[in-house]
């Protein structure tokens, strides 16, 4: 995916400014990795430059700087202390590159002088108004520990360009608790961002390298609070991980395409990525769900600027891959976990011993796909084919290739208002889904199933849109369409569970008994729900678009 990084004509500035793009390595691939530094990238000296460094970020006990966007550390390397602080902003684009304000001094002891570093600052800026806070010096603690070894290389791949290309290798501390950092920064000292992607991509020929999304000081906060985003879990670590929902996005009066497609853009994949950690774990069901969703609603929006802003069609057929193997482990988790256990075992007699055995080997069967299936999910995120796609997709969009390969009538269409664009986009998916379901009452699996995919469409580009409309108006379109989609859903979980069911029997002869008493159960509840259906679909067909 090499030829996602294009050229950007927007330069760092860095005076204030840090540009960096963070992964994250595996510890067996150390090694691999500054061989392939040293044949990939032809660094200006061949032998890494190596130190330890201690940093201790320092706090308010109520977090006060942290709630107002600031990030405080003071770093041992050596003999020397340096203090730095920083803004707290989202990746740039919404993944991978981090671009945010930095400030350092060098000091005299392991405690902040808020002193040097504001004369820094320009003093109306907001990161010096802070640090200016009446007694914020007094109420300071350190809050978290990173100590790490730093290999460091410099790299000039084109003339003008300078990165600086470090690999850490340590822990986080945060009291008892303890979180194994291994991640590779490169960062932009001169040149164009999209300079720190074509050297990342050029080491994922020999190495895997997942997107970083997630600072050091965000994994020490997450510590803080009980939680750990290590990909996997070691007796010394915190194991809770959170899931992240979808969240609304919410525009300002006078959007345009360009900004609608950045905040949308952002807003899937913060959701999509924001559970790959509980994924890669290989045992929770809702990261898998709500990832899945989260790619569904990528790959939505990039559907709906699909005629501004074409898709790389690698890039859209990695997607759908990825989006295949979360489905699968969807699937095999909703039969296990929702579909069997409300039905009931077919026996005639509570002395029936047999059909109570099968049905719980049935069970026990789908339990067990279910897990199989979760752990290949979470392979695939491990994969060098995982890491390409993310890097890949990070390139694409957060060096802005999508806007410079676009032609002069689409960068026009990039400033118009987004409302034109929106009310279009969801006229066009509301038609299709009348259009499709036309013959629902006759239709077959196959064509429901179309209909239950336009109706998702169109659902997904109205929850992108929605603070657009008028709230009354879009909350009521919207209801009917998840009723209708709901009714949908429950016939497409039975047609989903009986071709999974069938596969069962394939491998397992003694589950037949079992699968076909589900299999009745499942036409009877269809034979019921298929009216339901037909009344929502009337309901639908009354509503008005916002």
């Amino acid at each position: 995916m090499r030829h996602f990084a294009t050229q950007s004509n927007v330069p760092a500035d860095r005076a204030s400014r840090e540009v960096e793009l963070k992964l994250l390595l595996s510890p067996s691939d150390v090694d691999t990795f500054r061989t392939a530094v040293t044949t990939r990238l032809a660094p200006v000296k061949p032998l890494p430059g190596v130190s330890r460094l201690h940093t201790t970020y320092f706090d308010t006990p109520d977090l006060s700087l942290r709630r107002q966007g600031l990030e405080l550390r003071v770093r041992k390397q050596g003999e020397r202390w340096t203090e730095t602080v920083k803004t707290i902003e989202s990746p740039g684009r919404g993944f991978g590159l981090h671009d945010r304000g930095e400030w350092e001094a060098h000091i005299d002891s392991a405690e902040p002088d808020l002193a040097a570093l504001r004369m820094r600052i320009e003093p109306d800026a907001r990161p010096a108004l802070i640090l200016a806070e009446p007694g914020l010096a007094q109420r300071l603690v350190p809050v978290f520990d990173v100590v790490v070894r730093r290999s460091l290389w410099q790299l000039s791949p084109l003339e003008g360009t300078r990165i600086e290309l470090t690999l850490d290798e340590g822990e986080l501390r945060c009291g008892a608790a303890r979180e194994p950092i291994c991640e590779v920064e490169f960062e932009l000292k001169a040149g164009a961002p999209a300079a720190l992607f074509d050297a990342a991509l050029l080491l994922q020929d020999d190495v895997p390298l997942r997107i970083g999304r997630l600072g050091k000081a965000d994994r020490g906060y997450a510590l803080l609070a009980g939680r750990t985003h290590a990909p996997r879990a070691t007796t010394t670590t915190t194991t809770a991980t959170t899931v992240t929902s979808a969240q609304p996005v919410l525009f300002a009066r006078g959007v345009t395409v360009e900004q609608g497609f950045q905040a949308i853009i952002e807003n899937s994949l913060a959701h999509a990525f924001g559970n790959e950690a509980g994924v890669m774990r290989g045992t929770d069901s809702e990261s898998v769900h709500q990832m899945r969703v989260g790619i569904r609603r990528l790959r939505s929006a990039l559907r709906l600027f699909s005629t501004i802003i074409p898709t790389p069609a690698l890039l859209g057929g990695e997607l759908r891959w990825l989006s295949a193997a979360l489905g699968a482990a969807r699937d095999a988790e909703v039969l296990a976990g929702e579909t069997l256990p409300a039905l009931t075992a077919d026996s005639d007699s509570d002395s029936d011993r047999t059909a109570a055995v099968q049905w719980t080997s049935l069970l026990r069967t789908a339990s067990l796909s279910a897990d199989t299936h979760r752990s290949r999910a979470a392979q695939a995120l491990a994969s060098p084919r995982y890491a390409r796609l993310t890097l890949g997709l990070a390139a694409w969009l957060g060096c802005e290739s999508w806007q410079s390969s676009s032609g002069k009538r689409a960068r026009k269409a990039l400033r118009q208002p987004l409302h034109a664009l929106a009310r279009g986009a969801v006229m066009r998916l509301h038609r299709k889904l009348r259009d499709t379901g036309k013959r629902l009452a006759r239709a077959t699996p196959e064509q429901r199933h179309r209909v239950r995919i336009a109706a998702k469409r169109l659902r997904y580009a109205i929850d992108s849109f929605q603070s657009l409309y008028p709230s009354k108006a879009a909350h009521r379109y919207v209801r009917r369409l998840g009723k209708l989609q709901d009714a949908l859903g429950q016939l497409n979980d039975a047609q989903v569970a009986g071709r999974l069911l069938h596969d069962f029997v394939q491998k397992e002869q003694d589950l037949e008994r079992s699968v076909q008493s589900v299999v009745r159960q499942l036409d009877r509840r269809s034979d019921l729900a298929e009216p339901e259906l037909l009344h929502r679909w009337k309901a639908f067909r009354r509503a008005e678009l916002p």
